[in-house]
């Protein structure tokens, strides 16, 4: 084969790289508000599990829970304990729980259920979450600037 035929191939392999590349990141790529929040709290799943702090970029400045009154703060100090604790955890999105539905003012809102586990339990869950996220566009993002119906009393302490 000439060098001219293997530049070619070489040029053919690539596009075809590239467009099985570009297919894949428009299939990923969401288009509507409900399929952006459903990946961000699957991106903030998977760096709970990854122990990544990043999990709070899924929060707001301004978030708040309205039940207890936890601000972005505290919840970030809870999660630090959390995932630095001695105790390995794992985070599963309970797909038969999501709820996700546009408002009519624009946000978003997402009836979420996440199974908790501690390393050495086992299958028990050391905490079934269950809780109704608000979503506003912030920036490029969608993020969570208020839970309710968060089950508190069901946290372990």
């Amino acid at each position: 084969m000439s060098d001219l035929g293997l530049k070619r191939l070489a040029f053919g392999v690539t596009l075809v790289a590239l467009a099985g590349y570009l297919g894949i990141s428009l299939l990923r790529e969401p288009s509507t508000p409900e399929e952006r929040v459903r990946y961000a709290i699957e991106d903030a799943i998977n760096a709970f599990n990854d122990q990544d702090l990043d999990v709070m970029r899924l929060f707001a400045k301004d978030y708040q829970d309205e039940a207890t009154g936890t601000n972005r703060q505290v919840l970030e100090r809870a999660l630090q304990e959390l995932l630095w604790s001695s105790r390995l955890h794992s985070a599963e999105l309970l797909e038969d729980l999501l709820n996700i539905e546009q408002l009519d003012d624009g946000s978003v809102r997402a009836a979420v259920g996440v199974t908790i586990k501690r390393e050495g339990q086992g299958d028990d869950p050391w905490w079934s979450l269950r809780a109704v996220l608000e979503f506003k566009e912030r920036g490029r993002r969608w993020k969570v600037i208020r839970s309710t119906d968060v089950n508190h009393l069901d946290r372990p302490r």
